[in-house]
């Protein structure tokens, strides 16, 4: 019986998802670890049971390569009172805010996020607020761009 081969192949597109985020702390908070080079092509993530308080809660997403500087793949957002049920999802362009858009509706990306890491990469949810109760929940749809590249979520 022939093994069978569970990396991603090439060109191959795949979907991770986080489990619950239970609050947005100060700290910034890995959403997705990644082996080798892939393509996102939509990141979005949803307030799910808790509504983000009404206090000051900025959130952007980073990428960190090699345990290199971060990058922003987005500007802040201010997130202060953000429903349940409101999408986050990012543009495609650097430098673009994080878009927040009405419960059950979100706007496509634009453009992909590359990332080409010598070893690995981490995605993470920054908190440049106050620390907030709010529960986020996140998803990435991704082109694996190596053979074996993959996102898995961190928790």
């Amino acid at each position: 019986m022939a093994k069978r081969n569970l990396n991603a192949i090439e060109g191959q597109l795949l979907n991770a998802q986080t489990g619950l985020l239970a609050n947005t702390p100060t700290a910034d908070t890995v959403l997705f670890n990644i082996t080798g080079s892939v393509r996102i092509l939509e990141i979005s993530g949803v307030v799910k049971t808790t509504a983000m308080q009404a206090q000051a809660t900025g959130i952007l997403l980073k990428v960190t390569v090699d345990a290199l500087a971060a990058t922003d793949i987005c500007a802040v957002l201010d997130a202060t009172g953000d429903t349940v049920g409101t999408s986050y999802n990012i543009t495609g362009t650097l430098g673009d805010a994080l878009v927040a858009s009405a419960v059950g509706v979100k706007i496509g990306q634009a453009g992909p996020v590359d990332i080409d890491p010598i070893t690995s990469a981490i995605l993470e949810l920054e908190n440049a607020g106050a620390a907030n109760n709010g529960q986020t929940f996140w998803n990435v749809l991704y082109q694996a761009c190596s053979p074996g590249a993959r996102m898995l979520a961190a928790f």
